[in-house]
């Protein structure tokens, strides 16, 4: 074997890129480990080697192949605990590697276990002269095998993570969308209406609720079936969010209502947004796969009052007398809540 002096060595899966980000940094860290394995025990070379083919290598002489070399005979040789040879040439298990690496005499090789037991790698150390291996020693190197394990898990564990907050965020999506429409359900923008109302007592910001029906829906289903009022709805549904800020809500609040939430300057220009929604409903007729139906809207309009305490329920229920109003009053039209004064 050469005798070339040389800095830790890396072989992350050579076809592979090995620059990514949290990869190599996790990859410097084991590198880190096998440099105080190989500090501690004062031998030439240590390897931490994974199933994967990830090798984390320091060397301060000597040819590091050794090391991922011995790894790929180790797991039958590691299923009862760590591997301790003081000289390799006496040792039946391993002729052929020691025929290969003749100048290796001493090495031993400790088991990465995950936390159910599982074989993750090896922690290798190696020497060119028989040694022996004190208690201490042994404990030592089972203390850095252990670090070693818990540091290849970081990703895994880091990857169940994102997985299991990924399908968190799915699900707590779709509990809180309405399937049909791809707005929020009723549940979810009463929540919004809540947490506008608790921001509203805090720094009095306005804000208004827009109840939102229909005129005539029951007649799209009796006329054109089902399919072609579900079209309806959906289209409804993104002309609402078309005529609102980013910030805003909208939800579907039943089977033809919708609930609309305005804050800070659209609350104050509450009656202006419905406008512009009753406009894009009376100016463009909606195209299903029946036919071409001209619908129009009500809209019923309830701004808190600043000098008033926000009571969610109340506000809601205006908005709904409101709307009801504008029905009574000729449908196609947006009436405003009247609250009493302070």
């Amino acid at each position: 074997m050469a005798d070339a002096k040389s800095e830790a060595h890396l072989n992350l899966h050579p076809e592979e890129p090995t620059g990514r980000g949290r990869q190599v940094e996790s990859e410097q860290r084991l590198i880190r480990i096998a440099r105080l394995a190989r500090l501690l025990l004062d031998v030439p070379a240590a390897a931490l080697c994974t199933l994967d083919g990830t090798e984390a290598i320091d060397v301060r002489h000597g040819d590091p192949r050794a090391a991922a070399n011995i790894t790929r005979r180790l797991p039958a040789l590691l299923a009862t605990g760590p591997v301790i040879v003081r000289d390799v040439h006496g040792d039946e298990r391993l002729v052929r590697w020691s025929a290969e690496h003749p100048t290796v005499r001493f090495f031993a090789a400790f088991p990465l276990r995950d936390r159910e037991g599982a074989l993750l790698g090896t922690l290798c150390l190696f020497d060119f002269r028989p040694r022996s291996f004190s208690p201490d020693m042994r404990h030592g190197l089972e203390d850095l095998a252990a670090i070693a394990a818990e540091e290849l898990q970081i990703p895994r564990l880091r990857d169940t993570q994102e997985v299991l907050i990924s399908e968190l965020d799915a699900a707590q999506r779709r509990a809180s969308v309405d399937a049909l429409t791809g707005l929020l359900n009723r549940g979810a923008i009463l929540d919004r209406v809540l947490r506008e109302a608790v921001r509203a007592s805090v720094d009095g910001s306005p804000f208004a609720v827009l109840m939102v029906d229909l005129d005539h829906f029951k007649l799209v289903n009796d006329t054109f079936g089902h399919l072609a009022g579900d079209d309806v709805l959906r289209v409804v549904a993104a002309r609402l969010r078309q005529a609102l800020r980013p910030t805003d809500a909208v939800g579907r609040y039943g089977g033809e209502e919708f609930l609309v939430v305005l804050s800070d300057e659209a609350a104050q220009n509450a009656v202006g947004v419905a406008a512009r929604m009753l406009a894009s409903f009376r100016d463009t007729p909606i195209a299903t796969r029946a036919a071409e139906i001209h619908m129009t809207i009500s809209i019923g309009v309830a701004q808190n009052p600043p000098s008033l305490a926000v009571d969610v329920e109340n506000l809601v229920a205006a908005a709904d007398d409101a709307l009801y109003a504008a029905k009574r009053n000729g449908r196609d039209r947006f009436e405003v809540a009247c609250f009493p004064s302070a």
